[in-house]
């Protein structure tokens, strides 16, 4: 490993090789023929042995997924590497699936703002993100970069748009001096939509944003002309936080009001414009990181539906790395159907209790779940993109098309779950969904977020 201790402090250096001490006898490393790895634990030198010669410095952008929101060790896994990413390959930008204008406000805290921890709880609107590991990971970053020997920091930066209320408030809070009769239609709406929740839209008669004399194109223009500015807001470099929120907000209403856009499809080809404005704005000589969903970050269309690593696949190539994560069994933190009252069109991001719920199915055979599930180690990491060289097989008597791997979203109906689980797994496609699969045998909860300050 090649290591800069300059550039770290001891602290930090000591927390960081005691959190990756690799230990050779508890893991088993493929042959070439087979590239794959069965360990206990996945650590910093498990990363070193599998990115030095296939990525180098040609990948721009790295996305590692999870099969479902509410899994401990995949979000672990996710920091895991980023934190990595950020050592051995300078990567200084983390993109989540989060909404863009809240996570302005976690970016000042990483930058040295003084929030208290119900505040940065608040601004992590999705219930998904609103655990202890993702706080781990906002502390590390805090960290990092009030590190004086670092001297490039890290940034966050959310590339959803859903969740719009605190893209209201800002304008409206910076309009509403002054404002002029003709725009008090659509402050008002700002207002409705201010106090709104996700979604109250599709079960509710749609908001025509430009009736009435409403010109909201006109107002974002004013709002991010005007003289007065955005308080303690810290954006990533080359990226205005006015500009930030008027894009998101326009990007929200947008989908909101438009009955004929399919907003899954929209509302992926919207993060891959994100992200991909990121990664043109040059924020770093590193590539972009970002942490989502498999669903968003797999390369293939399926049923028409693009996901954002479509887009972002067809424009950087191999210069965009998707790694997925699953599991086998165990529990996890979900939203069930029956408890959230959520029908098909309403998924209740900001649902504060989410439910904890246990999975125990069986893999299907000659799957690479039924081959990790009969080994001694509790996590197989497969390189796809040689694996699945050797058409469909990618072990002896394995095939990547009898693995399927879990697609569970906010909600889960359980009684259709218990029924058959086939509707919350999709079969892999190898390497044309992702580069590299990382499967747990087994997964705990998310921890639920500790008593506020």
């Amino acid at each position: 490993m090649r290591w800069y201790p300059k550039m770290l402090s001891i602290v930090f250096i000591a927390v960081v090789y005691s959190a990756c001490e690799y230990n050779p006898d508890s893991s088993q490393l493929s042959t070439a023929d087979a590239p794959y790895y069965l360990c206990d634990s996945l650590t910093y030198a498990t990363f070193e042995k599998w990115s030095d010669d296939k990525y180098n410095s040609r990948v721009e952008i790295v996305a590692v997924g999870q099969s479902t929101h509410g899994s401990s060790e995949n979000i672990v896994l996710q920091a895991q590497m980023f934190k990595y990413w950020v050592q051995k390959y300078n990567c200084r930008l983390l993109c989540i699936e989060a909404p863009s204008c809240n996570s302005l406000v976690i970016n000042q805290y990483v930058h040295g703002g003084e929030l208290s921890r119900s505040e940065i709880v608040s601004r992590l609107s999705y219930w998904t993100w609103r655990n202890e590991e993702i706080i781990d990971l906002i502390e590390w970053i805090r960290a990092f970069n009030l590190d004086t020997t670092n001297k490039e920091q890290i940034d966050i930066e959310g590339v959803d748009f859903q969740l719009p209320q605190y893209c209201a408030e800002r304008v409206v809070e910076l309009l509403e001096d002054g404002t002029v009769e003709s725009r008090e239609p659509c402050i008002q709406k700002l207002e409705r939509l201010a106090v709104d929740s996700t979604f109250r839209y599709v079960r509710e008669d749609r908001v025509k944003w430009e009736e009435d004399g409403c010109g909201l194109s006109e107002l974002l223009k004013d709002y991010q002309s005007s003289p007065r500015e955005e308080i303690d807001i810290t954006a990533p470099k080359g990226m205005d936080a006015k500009e930030r929120i008027s894009r998101a907000l326009m990007q929200s209403i947008i989908a909101q009001s438009a009955g004929s856009i399919n907003r899954s499809d929209y509302r992926d080809s919207v993060m891959a414009e994100n992200v991909t404005k990121l990664v043109e704005a040059k924020h770093s000589k590193g590539p972009v990181f970002i942490l989502a969903h498999n669903d968003h970050i797999k390369k293939l269309q399926r049923s028409n539906h693009k996901p954002m690593g479509w887009y972002l696949n067809k424009k950087f190539g191999n210069r965009y790395v998707a790694i997925a994560t699953d599991f086998i069994d165990g529990s996890i933190r979900v939203i069930l159907k029956d408890n959230s009252g959520a029908d098909s069109n309403s998924v209740p991001f900001d649902f504060s209790s989410p439910d904890v719920f246990t999975i125990n199915e069986t893999p299907d055979s000659n799957s690479l779940k039924h081959f990790l599930k009969n080994s001694q180690h509790s996590i197989l990491w497969i390189d796809l993109d040689i694996a699945c060289l050797n058409d469909n097989v990618i072990l002896e008597n394995v095939t990547y098309s009898n693995t399927t791997i879990y697609n569970i979203g906010a909600v889960i109906d359980e009684k259709k779950f218990r029924r058959s689980s086939n509707g919350y797994a999709k079969r892999l496609r190898g390497s044309e969904d992702f580069n590299e699969l990382i499967i747990f045998k087994s997964t705990s909860p998310t921890r639920a977020i500790k008593a506020f300050d």
